[in-house]
């Protein structure tokens, strides 16, 4: 997917929250401490209930594509 801010091509992932909201390219099982994160994930808000749905990022104007899924 194109971004719709730039233009240039965006990463498919999920966003996923318990301590936090991140995107993340894979899904992650629990969240304990930052050391579960890899160098591509993004902190999006602080914590709220344990979900994800999934979104694209671009890593370039930091843009976020996310739909809520029903």
């Amino acid at each position: 997917m194109n971004c719709p801010c730039c233009n240039k091509e965006m990463e498919e992932g999920v966003i996923q929250g318990a301590r936090g909201v991140i995107f993340t390219q894979s899904e992650k099982v629990f969240f304990i401490t930052r050391n579960v994160f890899n160098k591509k994930d993004r902190t999006i808000v602080g914590g709220f209930v344990e979900m994800s749905s999934p979104a694209y990022y671009c890593y370039d104007c930091e843009c976020m594509v996310w739909k809520k899924q029903e």
